[in-house]
């Protein structure tokens, strides 16, 4: 009786940040081979490659036809897909043990965050970041600039959380204050907002003008519906 192999439909992502989907028998085997200058011509000059996604197939029909709806694709959609895998970090781990120039280090994935962030592409930034902190997860900047891609999706909850994590790395950085009294603001959390504009000048930082004056805009607003007069008593800071 034949025996019938198993097909991988697998994707990487190339040092430019650019998504390449393919099939193989063997994603290890062809992870090396792209690496090494031996796969596909449409990678050879975008590395080093690393795998951010595969799955088992029964047939190579099968792999075939999975490949081509991938390759249809949104970029946003394929990257939705290497992050909700759940094998990711362990393919990562299996891309970092192939003897080859992958990247590997935070600030790698840093660069390739901040040039997709410099497009607008900011899903692809907050992938990128992700991988930046997996790599190292107290890197108190790649947290700021993944709160800010986030921040610019319109997602506050989750731009405050990357700043949360950046506050508790480490509770003397300006600019952690800075960017999470921004976010509480467009949640319209005046009160929280405050409190950080407050910590930020007690520890020597200037808040931006322009905000300051948006922010006792939103106290004025307030005053209407409260009995204190200054913003330090319309929004009162916790002791």
């Amino acid at each position: 009786m034949l025996r019938v192999g198993r097909w991988f439909v697998y994707m990487l992502q190339c040092a430019d940040g650019s998504l390449y989907t393919g099939i193989t028998t063997d994603v290890r085997r062809r992870l090396a081979q792209h690496n090494s200058g031996k796969g596909s011509r449409a990678v050879r000059g975008k590395l080093p490659a690393r795998l951010v996604y595969q799955k088992s197939l029964s047939s190579r029909i099968s792999a075939l036809k999975r490949e081509a709806e991938i390759k249809k694709w949104p970029r946003a959609k394929k990257l939705s897909l290497a992050v909700g895998c759940f094998t990711f970090f362990l393919l990562l781990l299996l891309a970092a043990a192939v003897p080859c120039h992958s990247l590997e280090s935070a600030e790698d994935y840093m660069k390739l965050g901040n040039e997709a962030f410099e497009k607008g592409d900011y899903d692809a930034a907050i992938h990128d970041y992700t991988l930046a902190l997996g790599v190292d997860p107290d890197r108190i900047d790649v947290h700021l600039n993944r709160g800010s891609a986030y921040h610019n999706k319109g997602l506050f909850d989750k731009a405050i959380q990357n700043y949360d994590d950046a506050v508790n790395l480490n509770p003397n950085n300006l600019l952690c204050y800075q960017y999470r009294a921004v976010a509480y603001f467009e949640k319209e959390q005046y009160q929280k907002s405050w409190q950080d504009v407050k910590t930020l000048e007690s520890l020597g930082g200037a808040p931006d003008p322009d905000f300051l004056e948006k922010l006792k805009a939103a106290a004025d607003e307030k005053k209407q519906e409260s009995t204190g007069s200054s913003i330090d008593e319309v929004f009162p800071t916790e002791p």
